[in-house]
């Protein structure tokens, strides 16, 4: 059996990439939620079910990539 230590690490310079990482996947995600919802509504039958969880969802992924985000 392993036996793992911890060791305490910290780097600024990591934190900055890693806010950088998760506003950029925000945002890529929010796009495509919202080409998912403009896809599914040109269907002929749309399932208008889903537009709210998606609009929803995409409105919050958008909204955090500008709630605070990268540390100054």
């Amino acid at each position: 059996m392993a036996t793992n230590s911890f060791i305490e690490f910290r780097l600024d310079e990591a934190q900055t990439l890693a806010d950088y990482a998760g506003i950029s996947f925000d945002l890529q995600t929010a796009f495509e939620f919202a080409t998912t919802i403009l896809e599914e509504n040109r269907k002929p039958a749309p399932n208008f079910s889903l537009s709210d969880p998606f609009m929803v969802a995409t409105i919050i992924r958008y909204a955090r990539a500008f709630a605070g985000g990268v540390l100054a």
